[in-house]
């Protein structure tokens, strides 16, 4: 009798908030997205939700273990779906994936090849943005026949282990191609403008994950409903929102008077996520995630000063890692000399390089010699400024940003901060280099190519959409023989070996400046269960497994 009262009260009251918490679940993000494109998104934030909207081919578990998603199973030698080939002399990967056979969209209409090689099309025209272009061009082709729509035939471009990750997302072709029949010859990105994703995101179709948007508003919140066409476990939680939320003086009070369930990895800031581990017991919990990702110093190597080894030499040796992270973080995060994760099999930890006076001799060595005044550094006339940028509006990131150019100031490099929204930053002016430094979080994943992130193909410019992870502009013929060396070893610890080389070189040139190791944060509701922790640590995976 007490459940059928409390199940009526529920029904009755659902619109005073009571009870609300178990059909509606309400998060924060403190980074706002950008589009919802599964090729042309640009922000961590977008990437954050995008599984909740679709699904790959294949995922990557917390170990880093391919996993089959969209696919019936993971193409191997093993299992004889992989095999090599050689065209025109040319050794290379022919692989065959098999698509569910249950695999559809949110219209109902079946997820087939014909939907992945249109993405593949898509990713490889340069008139087309995307964050990386490794995974579309490792792939030569893409075959299959009316007969077996979901039977996909790959030949790659090489022979690289690598060919079972990092693959094209899936588009609806039959939404999607005739908009980009129209567009794909235009510049300036005129098919992402025209994409349905971006002029009507929540048209049916569109989505193959277990929700769909419902509503949208950039830069205000993003509604998702259930997709009944899911052809995966049917979730519970009936509606999720997703607020944008600046300010981060707001969350805690958000949280008690339960205006938001929960707050979103991307973009939380980890001093904040340490306060409220502590303080937020009764109603919320704060659960870390051991993520791959390192906030790092990005220097431009196309700018005139940053060019300069010595330069960045002099800007890596003034900062005190050690200092920054227990000053701000309680030592609970760890300074980082190393692009590596600490979960990595491939991590050592290493010896800090923080020594000012080495710092001096370097500017010195480079020619930029103190003023008579002794309050700056000039060369050839020119005074030693240096404009830096970060996500504005996420405070923990402006205070590390201060305390750096504190640090500069003691060697009399003067800081120009122009901090942007993230979705400016991270979406607009990094890819396009427009920075000389930038701060911001980047991942390198276990057993992952770096391809996308270091090789000299991967930098982004107006002749290829701007696409590629490689921002900080590296032009290196020995990164990317290492590059090329680590792609194409099969072996497992041969390939532990080149990835320690090729970090050692990044560090010993700065072409990055990591600062410290990161530990990504989620806030959850007491009576939430079912949260996996995700390959890439910022990601919400698998929301249909989710209670309240």
């Amino acid at each position: 009798m007490k459940k059928i009262i409390f199940i009526l009260l529920c029904a009755i009251q659902i619109t005073g908030g009571f009870c609300l918490a178990k059909d509606i679940l309400t998060i924060a993000t403190m980074q706002e997205w950008d589009i919802l494109h599964p090729i042309s998104y640009q922000t961590a934030a977008s990437e954050s939700i995008m599984h909740m909207l679709q699904r790959q081919m294949v995922y990557r578990d917390i170990s880093g273990k391919v996993l089959p998603e969209v696919a019936v199973d993971v193409p191997s030698f093993k299992n004889k779906k992989a095999k090599f080939v050689t065209e025109k002399g040319q050794r290379k990967i022919s692989a065959v994936w098999e698509i569910r056979p249950e695999a559809q969209w949110s219209d109902g209409v079946p997820i087939t090849c014909k939907d992945w090689k249109f993405s593949w099309v898509a990713g490889m025209n340069d008139n087309v943005s995307k964050s990386e272009k490794n995974i579309y061009s490792k792939i030569e082709r893409i075959e299959f026949s009316d007969t077996y729509p979901k039977k996909c035939n790959v030949i790659y471009s090489n022979d690289e282990w690598t060919f079972d990750r990092d693959l094209p997302p899936f588009l609806p072709e039959h939404i999607e191609g005739v908009i980009y029949d129209k567009w794909a010859k235009e510049k300036a990105q005129s098919y992402e403008q025209n994409s349905l994703y971006v002029k009507d995101p929540t048209a049916s179709g569109l989505y193959s994950g277990p929700y769909v948007v419902s509503e949208i508003k950039l830069g205000s919140f993003i509604s998702l409903k259930i997709n009944p066409k899911f052809w995966g476990k049917p979730p519970v939680i009936k509606k999720i929102i997703i607020k944008f939320i600046s300010d981060s003086n707001t969350l805690r009070p958000y949280l008690q008077t339960e205006q938001i369930d929960m707050i979103l990895p991307v973009g939380f800031p980890p001093d904040l996520a340490i306060s409220f581990s502590k303080e937020l017991k009764e109603k919320q919990t704060v659960h870390f995630i051991n993520s791959s990702l390192y906030q790092g110093l990005f220097l431009n190597l196309e700018n005139e000063i940053l060019k300069d080894e010595l330069m960045r030499k002099a800007i890596a040796s003034v900062i005190d890692k050690k200092k920054m992270t227990d000053a701000f973080f309680e030592g609970l995060l760890h300074p980082a000399e190393t692009i590596i994760s600490e979960a990595d099999p491939a991590f050592s930890r290493k010896k800090s390089t923080f020594d000012i006076a080495l710092a001096e001799k370097y500017l010195d060595q480079a020619g930029w010699k103190l003023s008579t005044d002794k309050k700056s550094r000039e060369k050839k006339g020119q005074k030693l400024i240096l404009e830096f940028k970060t996500s504005a509006g996420i405070r923990v990131l402006e205070t590390v940003q201060t305390y750096l150019c504190s640090e500069f100031q003691k060697i009399r490099i003067e800081c120009q901060t122009k901090n942007q929204p993230p979705r400016e930053f991270l979406g607009e002016s990094v890819p396009h280099g427009q920075f000389q430094l930038a701060m911001f979080g980047q991942a390198t994943y276990p057993d992952t190519s770096l391809k996308g992130l270091f090789h000299s193909g991967e930098i982004p410019s107006a002749k290829n959409a701007w696409a590629g992870g490689n921002i900080q502009r590296l032009n290196s013929e020995k990164m990317d023989k290492l590059i090329s060396d680590y792609d194409h070893e099969f072996d497992f610890n041969k390939r532990i070996l080149i990835l320690k080389s090729m970090d050692q070189i990044i560090i010993e040139h700065n072409w990055v400046i990591p600062l410290y190791h990161r530990r990504e944060a989620v806030v959850l509701p007491k009576t939430f269960s079912g949260f996996t922790d995700d390959f890439k640590g910022t990601t919400l995976v698998y929301p249909e497994r989710w209670r309240m």
